[in-house]
């Protein structure tokens, strides 16, 4: 006799109660669904540190801890097909603090991603050692899905646990990004589709976008001072109080940043405020380049600007032209009211008005130094340039750089993020 081809009768009747139950419990999500209204909290309600529990939002806070409900208006909203996985949708992050740009994409996902949540995985007290283990809620193969967000920058930075159970246990998309540039993907994965760059990227697939730092920081902290209307209204533009010619404020001291403002030094008296202080033109005297210490730095960006509004000119370029890779300095320099000197990718001429500020090329500079001195003498030519809308194209710029949300640019790019996401079926 074959036993591996017969079964015991008792086994049967295990088997037949088993479909019942299977039944019985596939219906009892599938009757919450359509017959509850429930609630989706956004993200904007709550503090940064949100954690989800299966069916409940737990929110941290310096002074309580709160539970919150969710839902969705309807079945339809629901981000995947089936009812009973954990809701609302998850953004997953791994970093602690706000360095490394965490704090302007949580802000910009945030926008883009209204109905999502945020779990922070960098809170949890062990991970340090690979054989360490995810809380059992992370390892149902069904707790993570295709729609799912993890976010993390170039430099990884997450516990190697939380890197393990990234790599094995994850279904859904991860997001790399930086403020810096970068040669290539540093991971791979199973799915290319669902591992996306966006920010500074070489040869981006499709799935990618070229995001720059420049845009995370204007909409995380100078969309007001910087708004729509004053970048495309040349009568709002700030104007500065021009008592000074130029600053140039850098601790990096990139060779040909050094060499432009030594050039520039001829021209006019130039404060370097930093460790840079510019290299000697070569008419060998360095009396216009002229140290001050002014606190400009990393940490107080709203004194740097207030410290622009001195200037003339303000020297910011950046310190590689890679791609997708311009950083905050333009965008203080244009809230300062100065004439931002600049340069890096060529990016930044479909970004801002070439009118609007000079264009320092290092292979060719002369016409930039002819520029810089023409406006230097003739204020009737400065207050030309100054008269000049900041962005390239008016609202077409607005909307192909800075709409993270329907409230600027008709959303434009927080759509286009989506589809690269897959989420054009979904309503926010």
């Amino acid at each position: 006799m074959d036993i591996s081809r017969t079964s015991h009768p008792t086994t049967r009747i295990w088997k037949k109660i088993g479909l019942v139950i299977g039944l019985f419990l596939f219906a009892i999500p599938v009757f919450i669904v359509n017959n509850f209204d429930l609630h989706l909290a956004t993200l904007a309600d709550f503090d940064d540190a949100v954690y989800s529990d299966r069916g409940q939002i737990f929110v941290n806070s310096d002074e309580t801890r709160r539970k919150a409900p969710y839902s969705v208006e309807e079945p339809r909203f629901l981000h995947w097909k089936e009812s009973w996985r954990k809701s609302p949708p998850t953004i997953y992050i791994c970093i602690k603090g706000g360095g490394n740009g965490m704090k302007e994409n949580k802000h910009m996902m945030s926008d883009v991603l209204p109905e999502y949540q945020f779990d922070d995985l960098s809170r949890m007290s062990h991970g340090n050692k690979l054989h360490d283990k995810m809380p059992n809620k992370y390892l149902d193969a069904n707790y993570t899905n295709e729609y799912d967000i993890f976010i993390v920058p170039y430099s990884m930075g997450c516990t190697p646990m939380v890197l393990k159970w990234m790599m094995t246990h994850y279904n859904g998309h991860i997001v790399l990004f930086s403020g810096e540039s970068h040669a290539a993907h540093p991971i791979q994965v199973n799915d290319p589709k669902k591992l996306h760059v966006f920010g500074p990227v070489n040869n981006g697939r499709p799935q990618d976008l070229a995001l720059t730092y420049m845009q995370l920081t204007w909409w995380s902290l100078f969309k007001d001072a910087l708004s729509p209307s004053v970048m495309t209204d040349y009568l709002r533009r700030p104007r500065g109080e021009k008592t000074h010619f130029m600053i140039y404020a850098n601790s990096n001291c990139v060779g040909y940043r050094e060499e432009a403002v030594g050039r520039l030094s001829e021209l006019g008296l130039v404060h370097c405020d930093g460790k840079c202080q510019g290299q000697t033109p070569q008419n060998g005297s360095r009396t216009n380049l002229q140290k001050v210490q002014n606190g400009i730095g990393l940490r107080n960006w709203w004194d740097n600007t207030k410290l622009f509004s001195k200037y003339r000119f303000c020297f910011v370029m950046e310190h590689s032209k890679s791609p997708a890779y311009i950083t905050e300095k333009i965008v203080m320099a244009f809230i300062g009211g100065c004439i931002p000197i600049y340069y890096g990718l060529d990016m930044i001429l479909d970004i801002f008005n070439e009118k609007a500020f000079v264009y320092y090329n290092i292979s060719d500079p002369q016409p930039a130094l002819d520029q810089v001195k023409a406006l230097e003498a003739d204020e009737t030519l400065y207050e030309k340039m100054m008269n000049e809308p900041i962005v390239a194209h008016g609202q077409s710029t607005i909307e192909k750089y800075f709409s993270f949300n329907d409230t600027v640019g008709n959303g434009q790019l927080k759509k286009k993020m989506r589809k690269k996401l897959g989420l054009t079926h979904l309503v926010p």
